[in-house]
This record gives structure tokens, sequence and C-alpha cells, in this order.
């Protein structure tokens, strides 16, 4: 569309990240829609993710959208609007937030925040206060999660499930290691902070209370068995795991998930999967290739990434008018 007939026209970006939240999306809209009559600005599409965290672009459909829009030259506006700056995002590494925007600027798009105090024109002030803010709206998250963490720490070692349900069954090794069955719950085994990446957390760090949970173990015979699993763990370097999956293989001729995990000295088909990858991983360092056909699995990759190419070119068709795509 030609820039003359752009003029003035503007999109609307919203956010929000659960349902109680104080500004809804419907209370950011109407700020938006003040700021533009004030602006001589006309909405003319709207962006949205509702009930999505602002810590990064993924699972952000909305956001995602725009900036491939943008890009893409499908924009039919000049102007983004967003209600303030924690809107745009609560990214932990500010520049990430300052990239996003600059693409929008790069492709003659500007963002513009309606209820900040500053407006976003590029001067040294600007920066400044829109770098403290986004720091702020970065900050804001972090204590949050402090302080969620804390009391979910507390509200465990009083004795209230948090996390995960209490597991079903009465299935060997889940009693063997699990302290439900001696009336104790155990919170913070693992944690995943601001959305980074999930991480096993050492003993000393694990939350335990007095569950409302009737023991059905003796704890004397838990602490025994604590400790015949304790001694019957034993580390290989994965060298040393490679080695002996290489001389299993020179004894049996093959090798599939049940001869790993009925041959002494190895380890279980899961903690190759650990290490490796696959077993298909394993395998390959060893040089095996085993009989069992697995074209299914390269498949199965090569058609998602086939469907998500031709979800990206149907979108694209309907948004330029040439529906069906040719």
């Amino acid at each position: 569309m030609a820039r003359r007939t752009r003029a003035r026209r503007a999109a609307q970006y919203v956010r929000m990240s659960r349902e109680l939240q104080r500004y809804s999306t419907a209370n950011q809209m109407a700020a938006i829609a003040a700021y533009a009559e004030a602006n001589t600005l006309t909405i003319v599409r709207t962006y949205r993710d509702e009930g999505r965290s602002g810590l990064r672009i993924k699972g952000r459909p909305g956001l995602i959208e725009l900036i491939e829009d943008v890009q893409s030259g499908r924009a039919a506006f000049d102007h983004i609007l967003v209600y303030d700056v924690s809107r745009w995002g609560r990214f932990q590494d500010v520049d990430e937030s300052a990239y996003y925007e600059f693409l929008c600027k790069r492709s003659g798009v500007q963002v513009e925040y309606c209820a900040e105090i500053f407006k976003n024109d590029g001067t040294f002030v600007s920066g400044i206060a829109k770098s403290l803010k986004r720091g702020m709206a970065a900050e804001w998250s972090r204590e949050l999660s402090v302080k969620v963490h804390a009391g979910h720490c507390r509200v465990a070692s009083l004795g209230y499930r948090v996390g995960a349900p209490v597991g079903y069954g009465l299935m060997i090794p889940t009693i063997l290691g699990n302290e439900n069955y001696i009336g104790k719950t155990v919170y913070n085994r693992t944690s995943r902070r601001l959305g980074q990446k999930l991480v096993k957390n050492p003993d000393n760090a694990w939350v335990r209370g007095a569950a409302a949970i009737e023991p059905i173990v003796d704890q004397g015979i838990f602490a025994r068995a604590q400790k015949l699993l304790a001694d019957r763990r034993v580390e290989i370097p994965e060298e040393e795991m490679l080695l002996r999956l290489r001389l299993t293989l020179r004894r049996r001729g093959k090798l599939n998930s049940h001869i790993i995990n009925t041959t002494l000295g190895l380890n279980h088909v899961s903690s190759y999967v650990k290490h490796f990858g696959s077993l298909r991983k394993a395998y390959a360092l060893i040089g095996y290739v085993s009989p069992r056909d697995c074209d299914w699995i390269d498949t199965r990759g090569f058609l998602r990434r086939r469907t998500i190419e031709a979800c990206h070119r149907t979108r694209g068709g309907a948004a330029n008018g040439t529906w069906p795509p040719g």
C-alpha cells in the first residue's frame, strides 16, 4: 500500500498474562483509543496476546505475527500503539525488547506507548526514560518470581501440596523414592525460573513438609531403601557407557532396548537417551545401524516442517488477497 494512503493508520498491540490482571486488554484498548483520537490516528488492526507471559517472544503469536507483518511489508499502517512499555514485554534482556522495536522502526513503522509520560520520539531523554522502563519491567518479573517462590516454599513446608499432583497407584520404583509414602511432601526438586531451562535442584534446596498424607511405609524401612539405592548407583563416564555398549554388541551381535536393559553392567536405555539424545545417536557413536526401520522418525520431522511452511504460505496468500494460494 502506498505510504500516502497508510499515513495516520495504526495497529494496536495488547497483552495480558492472566485473566485477573489489573490492566485487561479491554482497558488497554480503551486507553489506546483515546490516544489515537487525540493524535488523529485511525486503528485499522489489532494484535493481541491474552494469557501470555511477557518474558519472551516465544508463545506470543500476536507479537510474532505483528513483527512478521511489519518486516514482510504486509502492514497497512505506519504506527503501532501499545499501552505501555511493560505490555510490549517484560523481557529479561532489555536489548531484546529494543531489538523488536528497532525491527519495526527499520521498516518505517513507529512504536508509540500511549500511557507513558515520555514521547517515543528518539530524543536523548526519551531513550533514557525508555531504557529505565524496560529495566523496571524486567525487574518487576524477577522480584515477583522470588516472592512467589518463597511463598510456595512456605506453603510446602506447612504440608500443603504445591506443584505436581500426588502420585497415584503403588508402583514399586515410585514407592522406593517418593517421600509421599512416609507422609511427607517434597517441593522444589526442580525449578524453572522466568521461563528459563528446567534445572534439578540439590537435595539441600528441597522443601519438605509434614503432609496431610497417612504414611503407608515405615520411615526406617524407607531410609534403609534409600541407602541401598545410593550404594548401587555408580556414575559411569560417557566414554565407558559407549565402550560397554560396543562390547555388548560384539557378544550379542545386535542391540535393542530389551538387550540393553537386561544386560548386567549396562546403563538403562533411559540413561543412554539422557546422555546422547536418543538411542539411535548412541548407536551411531559406536557404528551400529539398527535393522529396525526408523525412517518414520525422520519423515515425521520432515512433514512437520512442510506443514508449518504450508501454513505460512496460506496465511500470506490470504493476507494479500490471493486466495486460494496458487
